[in-house]
């Protein structure tokens, strides 16, 4: 949606074709990523469980990206080149120094961008920033086996599945299936 209406096909083009930005995340950043959690459980699964309270805010956001060392957490914001308007925002996650691996996580994307393709143009873009900046030579995630359109966006850029078991997570009560999904780069 764009000014509280329906996006057309040709805007929907033009913002496949614009050139997007990947940059580290800055604390005045927190209020747009914290504004396009619309639910609780977007919120939950989002963060798989990291955030408690609902809405998330900039505070809080801020506050935990600041606590944790930047030799190991990378949150980077996807956005319009040259200054433009922030488009998403993903945390890369060292896990292992040695073999270069890092988590894919706290994926997002404004709302009136979701569902167009645009997902796979941004991670394609953090692919390669964790390839050439971080020397990544792997990433690993973890997607809700009813999150269909992210695991499938997922499957098209080459990440396949860690092993044949799912996992089972609790969120708010309910038990939730999650697939963890690994990329050698």
């Amino acid at each position: 949606m764009k000014d509280g209406r329906m996006l057309s096909e040709s805007e929907k083009k033009e913002l496949l074709q614009k050139a997007y930005e990947i940059r580290l995340f800055r604390p005045e950043d927190a209020a747009a990523v914290c504004s396009w959690l619309r639910s609780e459980e977007e919120m939950r699964m989002w963060s798989a469980g990291t955030f408690e309270a609902f809405p998330l805010s900039r505070d809080v956001l801020n506050t935990f990206y600041t606590a944790h060392n930047q030799k190991s957490y990378y949150p980077l914001m996807l956005s319009e080149e040259r200054g433009g308007e922030a488009a998403g925002h993903v945390l890369l996650r060292l896990l292992d120094t040695e073999s270069h691996t890092f988590r894919l996580a706290h994926y997002i994307l404004r709302p009136e961008l979701r569902g167009m393709g645009l997902g796979k143009v941004l991670l394609r873009k953090i692919i390669d920033f964790a390839r050439s900046e971080l020397q990544a030579e792997r990433l690993i995630l973890v997607v809700f086996t009813r999150n269909l359109p992210a695991y499938f966006t997922y499957r098209a850029l080459g990440f396949r599945r860690s092993s044949e078991n799912n996992e089972y997570y609790r969120l708010n009560g309910k038990v939730r299936e999650f697939i963890e999904m690994e990329l050698d780069l």
